[in-house]
């Protein structure tokens, strides 16, 4: 699949995620908003990109001069534990070859799991009173459901338009 094929892929699930979020939202006894939408709209279309990012190509280029601005601006505004949550998501896709493992079938599950406990640990290390498992579980579905159900979506979205997903894929491993 083409870069504009998973641009409308991703658009597509991420707004299907979005309005879900908006009529669903309630049901995990957070208050979603519209702004709440537009960040799991992008994170959803970030994630359907994010596996070709491994790729020299334009969309790559314009991506680091995106996160390059937005690394600026969050460095400005002093969210310093945001800026090097996105400085490692940027820079992950170049660490291996293409369809390594941006393309595996576990990554979309992982990744996203491994990143919120890397940004809970660099929010939490120096508050000792959030330290209990309970919290950490109870935080995890509340705060950040909607994002573990919006990066692998959008990952997997990805995933099943390059027809990497095993059971659809055929000889010549396009759908």
């Amino acid at each position: 699949m083409n870069f504009t094929g998973h641009i409308a892929g991703g658009t597509v699930t991420a707004g299907a995620l979005a309005a879900s979020a908006l009529v669903y939202g309630n049901t995990f006894g957070t208050n979603y908003t519209i702004e709440d939408s537009i960040r799991i709209f992008t994170v959803t279309l970030f994630f359907s990109l994010f596996p070709d990012l491994d790729v020299s190509s334009i969309p790559q280029r314009w991506f680091f001069r995106a996160i390059f601005v937005l690394l600026i601006i969050l460095g400005y505004t002093g969210e310093y534990q945001l800026a090097t949550l996105v400085a490692i998501i940027a820079i992950t896709p170049v660490l291996d070859h293409h369809h390594g493992w941006t393309h595996n079938l576990y990554s979309p599950i992982l990744v996203p799991f491994f990143l919120i406990l890397v940004y809970d640990i660099m929010l939490l290390k120096n508050n000792t009173m959030f330290n209990t498992p309970i919290y950490a579980f109870n935080k995890y579905l509340s705060n950040y459901f909607w994002f573990l159900i919006s990066a692998p979506a959008g990952w997997y979205t990805h995933l099943f338009l390059d027809s990497k997903i095993p059971f659809l894929n055929n000889k010549r491993g396009h759908l």
